[in-house]
């Protein structure tokens, strides 16, 4: 009865030493299982704050492209200012030069009244030179 219960024991002993080795395989693989899930996080976590430093450099690139096109729209802005000056100036001189136009087309018609009156009168003065003969 003794050795039933030796070998009873022995059996049982064998079959949880056998269970806590399967116990024992499992928390290994689960945790070689985790281990191995920590790295590609630790990879993937990497990768994503690399991806967050590139995100950062384009944005900065971006805020400079920005910047510059900024720059160039005030220039283009002041390049527009002094044209639209440049034409008024133009508008001013091309209305002086009308006036001064229509000034000497009024003195040339002024004229040419004064020479149609000097030809009249100098036909006039032919003709009263004409009457008088010396003798």
């Amino acid at each position: 009865m003794v050795a039933d219960e030796v070998r009873n024991l022995a059996k049982k002993t064998q079959e949880s030493t056998v269970s806590i080795q399967n116990m024992i395989a499992n928390l290994q693989s689960g945790s070689e299982r985790a281990a191995t899930s920590m790295q590609e996080t630790l990879g993937k976590a990497q990768a994503g704050a690399s991806s967050v430093v590139r995100a950062g450099e384009l944005l900065e690139e971006i805020a400079e492209g920005i910047a510059s096109i900024s720059d160039r729209n005030i220039q283009v802005a002041s390049a527009a200012e002094e044209q639209s000056l440049v034409a008024e100036e133009i508008h001013r001189n091309v209305d002086d030069i009308n006036s001064l136009v229509i000034q000497v087309s009024a003195g040339a018609e002024q004229t040419a009244v004064t020479s149609r009156e000097l030809a009249r009168l100098a036909e006039q003065q032919q003709g009263l030179v004409g009457r008088f003969r010396v003798s």
